[in-house]
């Protein structure tokens, strides 16, 4: 037990460390006619003006663990800025990670007309991160994601 957390600390420091190195960095990958630019800042999600990146909407994709946290707190930010915005939650655990939630989560979007000028968040690591991610690339192609993995939350 004390090892697990003592890597998890490491890996931590590492994280804020490589976050340090790369503050406000830009990396572009070069995929000839499909590359883009991976933007890596630090600061607090909860502080973000998400105004000036332009979605015509924005889905906070979730699992209803992560969601009790933090998923009600950024859905009103984004609403205080005026921001039109779904929150979308699935139960927590890899028992989720099916092509039918998949397919539930692209009818949310497409139920709540998400176009490929909208942003998903995904609000949480593994499983949200890989679900969101497959749901943005199946459901629209060039839809934005922004990906907060859990570690990322904590402070």
């Amino acid at each position: 037990m004390i090892q697990k957390v003592f890597l998890l600390l490491r890996l931590e420091n590492f994280i804020k460390l490589l976050l340090n190195l790369l503050s406000m960095g830009i990396i572009t990958i070069n995929l000839k006619d499909r590359s883009y630019d991976i933007k890596i800042s630090k600061g607090n999600l909860f502080q973000t003006d998400f105004r000036i990146f332009g979605g015509s909407r924005y889905a906070i994709i979730t699992d209803t663990k992560v969601s009790e946290v933090y998923g009600v707190s950024l859905e009103n930010l984004l609403k205080k800025q005026g921001l039109p915005v779904e929150l979308i939650k699935f139960p927590a655990g890899e028992s989720s990670k099916t092509p039918e939630m998949a397919i539930k989560i692209g009818r949310d979007l497409a139920r709540s007309r998400f176009d490929r000028d909208s942003i998903i968040i995904a609000l949480g690591g593994g499983i949200v991160g890989d679900l969101a991610g497959y749901v943005a690339s199946s459901y629209e192609r060039g839809l934005g994601v922004f990906k907060f993995p859990q570690l990322f939350l904590l402070k």
